[in-house]
């Protein structure tokens, strides 16, 4: 059990190394385990939550969306990504406002999301999207390359 804990944290952190996160205030991404907060904070829990399948967490099956499992074997052309992305937003936006207790600040709080932008090449895709706080604050973030078929 011990094992599968750490490498199931392991496989976390590689996958939250590729992830960038830009926004006005250009801050730079912590390269030891520091702590993040507000913007920072939210948008890492988005882009877990969006690369989370659905019913792929043992004690959490609620949690995560159904994105990937949309994307996996039907991406022909971006039409469908953002298809795929607007289906699973309701619950995306449900498994987020799940993880809130009432003492989470407005700035880790999420509202909305979209797509910004998105590249599909030779079976990877690459996207861009704004994540929107309750305090009205707009970041952008880029997740890491998905290999779709």
């Amino acid at each position: 059990m011990v094992v599968a804990h750490v490498t199931g944290r392991a496989r976390r952190e590689l996958m939250m190394k590729d992830i960038r996160i830009f926004d006005d205030k250009k801050c730079k991404l912590a390269q030891d385990a520091s702590m993040i907060e507000g913007m920072r904070k939210l948008c890492q829990r988005f882009l877990i939550t969006l690369l989370t399948e659905q019913g792929s967490m043992l004690y959490l099956p609620d949690r995560g969306c159904q994105f990937l499992t949309r994307i996996k074997h039907t991406v022909k052309n971006e039409f469908d990504v953002m298809v795929a992305f607007s289906s699973s937003k309701m619950k995306l936006k449900k498994s987020m406002k799940s993880a809130e207790t009432n003492e989470t600040p407005n700035s880790e709080r999420y509202l909305d999301s979209s797509i910004d932008s998105l590249l599909l090449d030779d079976g990877f895709l690459i996207i861009t999207l704004a994540v929107k706080n309750r305090s009205g604050s707009v970041a952008k973030v880029m997740t890491p390359r998905l290999l779709v078929m």
